[in-house]
Parts: structure tokens; C-alpha cells; sequence
């Protein structure tokens, strides 16, 4: 092909490829070819159609890939049977099958992934483990930590790291431009008013949790000692 300009070569054939039209990107020439194996157009670097490597448009190592042969119809992969495979390939030429979710909804996946265990369900089973998740720590939350319908852990936890103004229940009401103090105790929510200046914010939430905590972490401390020593441990 030597030196041949990439415009010079539409029309002509390159080790059975039959070059249609070309451009560059980044620098580099493109060849829309036609493969002369599976007769498919694709858009080809230069390069790889003159690598000696190079046989097809990438069908040929598809076509040799292990898991295109394989047929897992019907067969059962977690809360998912394999029902077809479709005509879509994974990066690694791994055929995507189409499966039907126990639960009654279509999905796709490589068939890689299926025979490794990756995935089991449309969804629906991380959806599930997270609930049945989220409501046993719920459960260890209030049977170790609630009482009078407080959190313990609430009133001593320190302050978030997405709390832009760095003190606890204090942050920016852009509405209103200000700063915004509160607190929440026992399963209410109080407003501790807007400031112009954060120190007075600051000072206003303080003054909150003295008057409304009061002698409740210390009574709750010396009433549960094992409670402190597991939080500091």
C-alpha cells in the first residue's frame, strides 16, 4: 500500500478490504471499508487494516470468542433464565443475552457476567438486600441508641462533611441570605431563627443544645456506661 494518500485508496481493495470512503481524526486516517469476511462496513484506522494481524473488521476474533458458541437457553443463572441471545456484543465480544427476572422483568447481560455471578436479577435483588439492609440498622439503631426518641448517636455525632459552614446545625439560607441555626431533639425539628453573621448562628445553636440536651447525654452516660465505652471504642 506504501505511501498511497488515504483519498487515493476509495474504490480500491486492501488485503480483501474494499475501501468506501475516508477521513481523519486527530491526526489520523480512517477508511469506511467493507470487512471481507462478515461483509459489514466499519470505519477502520489506516494502521490496523495495515497490521499483518489484521484479518477482519474484529468478526473474526468475535467469532472465535468462547462464549458465542456456547448456548445457555433456559438455563438458570440466580433469579435469571437466559432466554435468547441478541445480536449485541460485550467489549470483550462476549454475546449479550436477553433474560427473564424471576420477578417478571426483561433485562440483558453478557453471558460473562451471567456464568461468574455477577449478575443474578434484573435489580430487583440489590434492591431488596438493601431495604431488608436498611431496616435491620434501623432496628440496631432504635433498640441501642433511641431513648425517649432521641438518637444518642444524633446529639454527640460531629459535625458532616457536607456542612459548608464547619459548626453543626448551622448553614446558608440562600433564600433568605442568611445563616440558619437549628436543632432537632427528640423527634422535633426547632428553628433557632436566621443571622447575618455566623458567629451569632453559632452562638444560638450552642445556647439550643445546653437548654435542650441538658443533663440528657450525662444522665443517659451514667445510666449506660457500656453505651460510652462502646462509642469510644
Amino acid at each position: 500500500m506504501g505511501y498511497a494518500k488515504a483519498s487515493d485508496l476509495v474504490g480500491k481493495e486492501i488485503k480483501g478490504f474494499k475501501v468506501l470512503d475516508w477521513k481523519t481524526e486527530k491526526g489520523r486516517a480512517y477508511l469506511l471499508v467493507v470487512c471481507p469476511l462478515c461483509k459489514k462496513q466499519k470505519w477502520m484506522r489506516r494502521d490496523f487494516i495495515n497490521d499483518p494481524k489484521t484479518r477482519s473488521c474484529g468478526c473474526y476474533n468475535i467469532s472465535k470468542n468462547q462464549f458465542k458458541s456456547e448456548d445457555i437457553t433456559k438455563k438458570p443463572f440466580g433469579r435469571l433464565t437466559a432466554i435468547r441471545p441478541t445480536d449485541k456484543k460485550a467489549s470483550n465480544g462476549a454475546v449479550i443475552w436477553e433474560c427473564k427476572c424471576s420477578c417478571g422483568n426483561t433485562t440483558y447481560s453478557s453471558i460473562g457476567l451471567l456464568k461468574k455471578g455477577a449478575v443474578r436479577s434484573c435489580g430487583c435483588l440489590g434492591v431488596e438486600n438493601s431495604v431488608k439492609n436498611g431496616k435491620n440498622a434501623g432496628k440496631i439503631i432504635k433498640e441501642e441508641y433511641c431513648i425517649a426518641g432521641t438518637n444518642i448517636n444524633n446529639l454527640s455525632a460531629k459535625t458532616r462533611k457536607n456542612n459548608t459552614s464547619g459548626i453543626k446545625g448551622v448553614c446558608w439560607d440562600k433564600r433568605r441570605n442568611k445563616w440558619l441555626a437549628q436543632i432537632r431533639f427528640q423527634g422535633r425539628n426547632y428553628n433557632l431563627g436566621r443571622y447575618a453573621k455566623i458567629e451569632d448562628a453559632a452562638e444560638a445553636r450552642k445556647e439550643a443544645e445546653e437548654k435542650k440536651f441538658g443533663d440528657f447525654l450525662k444522665w443517659y452516660y451514667e445510666t449506660y456506661p457500656e453505651k460510652k465505652k462502646g462509642e469510644n471504642g
